[in-house]
């Protein structure tokens, strides 16, 4: 699956500014390291209805989302992060 689009779900805050900053930076790691232009969308949802739809506590913020599945939640460690994009980037 290619990473088609990119979601954080949290409350407007530095934190999430710098992390949608970080999501971008990895893509674009991935893609240099690929010599391909990955094409998503971010989305960054200020509102936290929902998320308990998603199976997910609206106290673990951010969430972050990729194609529309939960990848992460509550403290997002840069490492973790960054290997789910790449497991991501490998399958499609």
């Amino acid at each position: 699956m290619a990473i088609n689009k990119v979601e954080i779900v949290c409350r407007p805050c530095p934190k999430c500014e710098g992390l949608e900053n970080r999501i971008r930076d990895i893509i674009k790691a991935i893609g240099i390291a690929n010599k391909i232009t990955i094409v998503f969308t971010f989305v960054h949802t200020k509102e936290l209805q929902g998320l308990a739809d998603l199976g997910v506590n609206p106290g673990m913020t951010p969430v972050i989302l990729i194609n529309g599945q939960v990848e992460l939640a509550g403290r997002v460690d840069p490492q973790a992060l960054k290997k789910r994009f790449e497991a991501i980037h490998k399958i499609g």
